[in-house]
């Protein structure tokens, strides 16, 4: 059933009232403003603080990544004996390559377009399995048609509207200037404080102002928004 209520988030490690989009970190012991995802390259949390940083990084290690690749196939296709160690180097480089750019960099714009983090994209999927084992122990798991009846009411009473969907407000234009930053200087090199404090963001209109759900007849209309 969709949340209709919600109340502060509490921190019992750090012993503190967690803002909107806060987590804390098992890795780093402490809670993080806007919390993506803790990552083991970089050592540290990714959020609000350095969020525009990570995905940089990512663009350009992507990049250079591919520049030593390229470089050492040349270099190995120019020498009559192939050093075992240079292969190895050019695999390890499309590897790495393969990862950043190809798939962790679009991943991640992805998310930002989306108006999501990479924990708050994993709500959508905790939030569908929640409803399928409630509805099956209240109407059994081969009631599939009663399932997807209730689902049908669901959507018709609330809008299908996602948990994960409680920060999508604006255009993909407004999403990514709000994580990136307005000048595009800042895109390619990322210097300067983040926009915002990290605590307080627009909230999708569909939602109450405590994050709680709004049944589809209390939306406001368009010309609202």
């Amino acid at each position: 059933m969709p949340p209709v209520a919600t109340g502060p988030r509490y921190c019992r490690h750090c012993d503190i009232i967690k803002p909107d989009r806060t987590h804390h970190c098992r890795h780093c012991a402490r809670c993080v403003l806007q919390f993506d995802h803790h990552c083991l390259w970089i050592g540290q949390c990714v959020g609000w603080r350095n969020h525009a940083v990570f995905i940089t990084f990512n663009f350009w290690a992507g990049l250079f990544c591919l520049y030593n690749m390229i470089l050492l196939i040349v270099h190995t296709a120019k020498t009559p004996k192939v050093d075992g160690q240079q292969v190895a180097l050019i695999v390890v480089s499309g590897l790495l390559f393969l990862f950043t750019l190809v798939m962790l960099f679009p991943t991640h714009i992805h998310l930002i377009l989306s108006g999501k983090s990479t924990i708050e994209s994993f709500q959508e999927s905790a939030q569908r399995r929640r409803e399928n084992h409630a509805l099956a122990e209240q109407l059994g798991p081969c009631n599939v048609k009663g399932r997807r009846a209730v689902l049908k009411q669901w959507d018709t009473e609330w809008g299908g509207v996602d948990i994960s969907d409680r920060w999508v407000f604006g255009t993909k234009s407004q999403l990514w200037k709000r994580e990136m930053g307005d000048n595009w200087i800042r895109w390619i090199l990322p210097v300067g404080k983040p926009k915002g404090d990290g605590i307080h963001f627009e909230s999708n209109p569909r939602f109450g102002p405590n994050g709680e759900w709004l049944p589809k007849e209390a939306w406001p209309t368009v010309a609202a928004i």
